[in-house]
């Protein structure tokens, strides 16, 4: 009897050995891999505070802070991580105004959802009033109808296999095939407008 007791034991002490291993493994897997290339620049400095253009960024809980006028401004990504978009001239002129409409064509199929959240976020922030709307009547629910002549900031979002950030008149136009890239490119453009990237 005794030989049976150790062999259960044995397969008690194996089978804690291999939940904490898969825990472990998982543990690592989960801090070791990003979600992108985004995720991996940001992890390679997420130990240290990244210093651009005069401003100060460090990792808080998975954004990366500065301090822009005596208030913390939180960004997912890091200026580092968007160098590669490109922003027209006017984009800080644009995003000025006191309200801003986020708009979309209402036939193309796009979830703004986390975009909405994001730009209502930062832009309140700054006073600004953050509102939906659509470019065309057919298909659009109960929200405004603009173009790029109205007299208010515009961000236009259209899902297009094209990657660009232009401007046409009062509007900011972020062209991409995924929401992911729009948010990072609506990010790249609230750093234009803060003058922390050009």
């Amino acid at each position: 009897m005794e030989v049976k007791k150790n062999k259960k034991w044995g397969i008690k002490q194996w089978g804690a050995i291999l939940m904490a291993a898969i825990f472990g493994l998982s543990f690592i897997g989960y801090i070791g891999l990003g979600g992108g290339a985004d995720a991996q620049a940001a992890s390679t400095t997420s130990n240290s505070n990244i210093e651009y253009n005069g401003f100060t960024f460090f990792p808080v809980d998975g954004y990366w802070v500065t301090v822009y006028n005596d208030q913390e401004i939180y960004f997912v990504n890091p200026p580092t991580a968007l160098e590669s978009f490109i922003v027209p001239n006017d984009t800080a002129q644009i995003l000025s105004h006191s309200k801003i409409y986020l708009t979309y064509n209402p036939t193309q199929n796009i979830d703004l959802s986390l975009i909405q959240s994001r730009a209502y976020s930062f832009l309140s922030s700054f006073g600004i009033q953050t509102f939906l709307a659509c470019t065309e009547e057919e298909g659009c629910p109960d929200i405004p109808i603009i173009d790029c002549k109205t007299d208010h900031g515009i961000i236009f979002l259209q899902d297009n296999e094209t990657t660009s950030i232009s401007s046409n008149g009062n509007c900011l136009e972020l062209q991409a095939l995924n929401i992911d890239t729009m948010q990072r490119q609506l990010e790249r453009a609230f750093y234009s407008m803060l003058g922390i990237m050009e």
